[in-house]
């Protein structure tokens, strides 16, 4: 239980930086990078309040998640999976590595986008590998009906 509230700390810390990143890079950038190739070349830049949008999506994500954390079993369209202690808390601790990984991602593509460092596809692909092994090794654990 330790782990998940230190967890959601560190996902509310990038949430916080992430809107202090972009708020400053708004203000000092006349413009940034919208787009990125696979290989991480910059394709397309743009006006700097689009800077903005990583912010509010990151928000808007961690609510969700939140929100499902509350009640994993929402997230359970198929229905199979056994209503059991073990299984809310597997959910539980998926949803908040998921949490994590997200807003850490977010807050990575805000800076890059703002020109503070270069866009490294390692980084993000490695971030969704990870997002996608912790969900695989979850539904495998995971009771069914």
């Amino acid at each position: 239980m330790k782990i998940t509230k230190t967890l959601n700390i560190i996902a509310i810390l990038f949430l916080i930086a992430n809107v202090g990143v972009a708020v400053f890079i708004a203000l000092h950038n006349s413009s940034i990078i919208l787009h990125w190739d696979f290989l991480g070349h910059v394709t397309h830049h743009g006006e700097q309040q689009f800077i903005l949008v990583f912010p509010l999506l990151s928000c808007l994500v961690y609510a969700i998640l939140r929100w499902y954390i509350k009640d994993p079993y929402k997230i359970n369209h198929v229905g199979s999976i056994s209503k059991t202690e073990r299984n809310k808390q597997l959910l539980r601790n998926y949803l908040v590595v998921a949490s994590v990984g997200i807003t850490a991602l977010l807050l990575y593509v805000t800076i890059c986008s703002g020109g503070l460092l270069l866009m490294s596809p390692f980084v993000v692909y490695t971030t969704i590998g990870i997002l996608i092994v912790s969900y695989t090794y979850t539904r495998r654990r995971l009771e069914r009906v």
